[in-house]
C-alpha cells in the first residue's frame, strides 16, 4: 500500500475509507483511499523478521543471527534470545525485502548456506503470509567453530 513503513490506521467516514501510514521516525504521513468492498491484510515488519529469524536459525551452518553491539549487550543482560535480532524487513503490500546478519560455522560453504537460507526463508514467508521475497541480503559478519560459540555463550 505505502511507499514507506510505519503505523497503519484506518479512518472511516460516511463517504470514504482511508488507510493512513505514519512513520514517526521520519515524520512522514500519507493517506490512501480504499474502496469499501476491499479487504486489507497488513503484516508488521517484526512478524516477518520473526518468521525469517526462526527459519534461518534452523539452517545447518548458521550459528547465530547477530544484531549490533547494543542488542548483543541486551541479550547478555536479560539472558534472552530475540529471533528478530540481526534482521531488517521492509514489508510491502505483496512483497518483502530482507537483510540479515549472521555468524556461520567454520568449514561450511558460505554460498551453500546463503542458498539454503534464502530458499527456506522465501518458502516460509510465502507459506505463512502469502508475501513474496523479492530481495534478500545475508551479511556474514563472522565465522566461528561450534566450540567458540559454546565458550561465548557461557
Amino acid at each position: 500500500i505505502a511507499e514507506f513503513g510505519g503505523t497503519a490506521t484506518i479512518k472511516d467516514t460516511k463517504k470514504k475509507r482511508e488507510v493512513v501510514i505514519t512513520n514517526e521516525e521520519k515524520g512522514e504521513s500519507k493517506a490512501y483511499l480504499i474502496p469499501y468492498d476491499s479487504r486489507i491484510k497488513v503484516f508488521d515488519d517484526q512478524v516477518i523478521e520473526k518468521i525469517a529469524g526462526i527459519t534461518a536459525s534452523k539452517v545447518p551452518g548458521i550459528l547465530s543471527l547477530d544484531g549490533n553491539m547494543f542488542s548483543e549487550l541486551a541479550d547478555k543482560v536479560t539472558s534472552g534470545s530475540n529471533p528478530t535480532k540481526g534482521i531488517n524487513a521492509d514489508v510491502g503490500e505483496k512483497q518483502v525485502a530482507l537483510k540479515m546478519e549472521a555468524t556461520i560455522e567454520y568449514g561450511k560453504s558460505a554460498p551453500e548456506i546463503f542458498k539454503a537460507v534464502c530458499s527456506e526463508v522465501q518458502h516460509a514467508i510465502n507459506k505463512m503470509t502469502g508475501l513474496n521475497l523479492v530481495k534478500f541480503e545475508l551479511h556474514i559478519n563472522d565465522v566461528k567453530t561450534r566450540e567458540e560459540v559454546k565458550k561465548d555463550t557461557k
